[in-house]
């Protein structure tokens, strides 16, 4: 039976009339999120939301297309030290191009360090939907600002779903690797359940990033050995301890100290909190999203994008006018200083605190050349009963007593926190990297030349690095590392197709990037105080000049000529 020429046009425009639906209840529902979370978070507006449109258009521009060199005659195969973000990610990315992949996890679990650390109150200081793959977006997270186990929870199911958890070996060391010129491959030994063993494959790729796990750095402080209470470091928190009524002692105010120590107050009898300098913060704009708009997120994927992106570019146009501004006169940097010194005095005028705790808690160094920590329960918390304020370093331990530079004591103490952070310049696993003329990946952790596009390196062939020195940059680590794995494959598609078996940054390009990167990041307030962010020579190792933008652009494509290809 034949349609009518009026039914015809009523198919024709349906067919038209759905997409402009759907194209409607888009951008009302981009708008009805945006109203939202303006209601809850006034510093983000309709703007940044029309802006995430350029944002979302962008993302499909830039990256590399997986190209299949499955069968391809002289296919690198590849070994992933660490099953974190990064290690997750080059095992998507190989597994898409057909690549043999062998990823190692000295952990029984996928993660990295948000496997490994498990202190109260920990949390991801950047927005969820920013602090997540750009391919794997989450529509559920139940807050701005996720839990620790929610984030597991995330990188457990993209790893599931992307088939690459047998991919991985867990419980399973990389002791040491060793280039072998001769055959141009690595040569990796393994300590795992069965024993020591060996395997060799042509690329090694480290996804051990800056931040090393497994070795929490402790305080140099005489006697802390001997402590005769419960000693606890904040990156290794125990699954059994007990604070409830406790007298606690936590020692250090930054990023992870900030996050635990409200937390701590709410259980513990007394808590000493010992801070050596007072931390900038920034108020934390923590809310829960209501299940009405993570369903819109689930069904309208385009929605939760555009939200995604509306954060990306708030992060981004503050990192780069305040924290990493190159500019002379330093205007941003000054105009932030002027607002969250304001903020700081605000807040700790309504506290019950002495002026002497007040003025020890404003800071004095410039904005951006520490950490700018994210919280608004801190302060609050060092008004409780229960809690006491030392704002001097601690001296020394003396059994369950601890005692300040100024002789002020913490005594009687059940349990000493350490949340002290790590030693990222000594990165264990690093120095066990060992390429030509016997240069280990450690010897680049803080120190010149550096690495080439902050992944690779003369001496080091066929290696390269993901988040590692010279990696951070906001707003999020994630878009860089997968900025950093695209760039990867793109070599090695290079190698599997003109069939080369080596691969090395040229020395003179990898040391005119750190020496551009140095002149570049001295200019900013990272510069402008001491900070695990710099080397005892002054350098700032841990960052990468510019914003986002930026480095997705100059990771789009591999300059080719800036290495050496061989064949065997």
């Amino acid at each position: 039976m034949g349609t009518t020429p009026l039914q015809s046009a009523a198919w024709l425009f349906a067919l038209m009339f759905i997409p402009v639906c759907w194209w409607l209840g888009t951008v009302l529902g981009s708008l009805a999120a945006v109203v939202y979370v303006y209601r809850c978070v006034g510093h983000i507006g309709l703007l940044s939301v029309l802006a995430a449109v350029g944002l979302y258009v962008s993302e499909k521009t830039f990256g590399a297309k997986p190209k299949s060199l499955a069968g391809v005659e002289g296919t690198p195969s590849v070994i992933v030290v660490g099953a974190g973000f990064s290690g997750i990610y080059a095992a998507i990315q190989c597994k898409a191009r057909g690549i043999p992949c062998k990823v190692y996890e000295k952990g029984s679990g996928v993660g990295g360090t948000w496997f490994h650390t498990r202190y109260p109150g920990i949390a991801c200081d950047v927005f969820s939907h920013v602090y997540s793959f750009s391919f794997a977006m989450n529509a559920w997270w139940s807050r701005s600002f996720s839990p620790g186990p929610e984030i597991q929870k995330y990188l457990d199911g993209v790893a599931a779903r992307f088939g690459v958890l047998d991919m991985i070996e867990f419980n399973t060391e990389v002791t040491a690797a060793t280039w072998d010129e001769g055959a141009h491959q690595w040569t990796v030994q393994l300590k795992g359940p069965a024993g020591s063993s060996s395997t060799t494959a042509t690329i090694l790729l480290s996804a051990i990033g800056l931040f090393p796990a497994y070795e929490p750095r402790y305080p140099d402080l005489p006697g802390l050995r001997n402590f005769r209470g419960t000693l606890i470091h904040s990156a290794a928190w125990p699954k059994d301890v007990d604070l409830k009524g406790k007298k606690v002692a936590v020692i250090g105010t930054g990023a992870s100290a900030l996050q635990l120590i409200p937390e701590i107050a709410k259980e513990a009898g007394h808590l000493h909190v010992i801070q050596r300098t007072p931390p900038w913060t920034f108020p934390k704009s923590d809310f829960a999203y209501p299940r009405w708009l993570q369903l819109a997120f689930e069904y309208v994927p385009l929605l939760m994008r555009f939200h995604r992106y509306s954060l990306f570019l708030n992060i981004e146009l503050f990192n780069n006018f305040f924290l990493m501004d190159e500019s002379d006169s330093k205007r941003g940097p000054r105009l932030l200083r002027w607002c969250l010194g304001s903020y700081h005095r605000r807040v700790l005028a309504g506290l019950d605190l002495t002026p002497d705790q007040r003025e020890a808690l404003m800071p004095t160094y410039a904005i951006g050349c520490k950490r700018l920590i994210v919280t608004s329960a801190f302060h609050e918390t060092l008004a409780r009963k229960n809690v006491t304020l030392h704002t001097e370093a601690a001296a020394s331990v003396e059994g369950n007593s601890v005692t300040t530079v100024s002789g002020a004591v913490a005594d009687d103490l059940d349990v000493l926190i350490c949340a002290t952070g790590f030693d990222m310049l000594q990165h264990p696993s690093a120095k066990n990297i060992v390429g030509n003329n016997k240069k280990t990946l450690g010897d680049l952790y803080g120190a010149a030349p550096g690495l080439y596009m902050c992944m690779a390196a003369e001496d080091l062939p066929n290696m390269f690095v993901v988040f590692g020195p010279g990696s951070l940059i906001p707003p999020s680590c994630i878009t860089h590392i997968e900025r950093q794995v695209d760039y990867i494959m793109q070599v090695l598609e290079k190698m599997a197709a003109e069939g080369h078996s080596k691969v090395e940054a040229k020395g003179e390009e990898q040391k005119q990037f750190y020496k551009e990167s140095q002149r570049r990041l001295r200019k900013t307030p990272l510069a402008s105080c001491q900070s695990y962010y710099r080397n005892k020579d002054g350098d700032i190792w841990t960052h990468i000049p510019g914003g986002s933008w930026e480095a997705s652009r100059s990771h789009q494509r591999p300059v080719f000529e800036h290495y050496s290809f061989s064949k065997k």
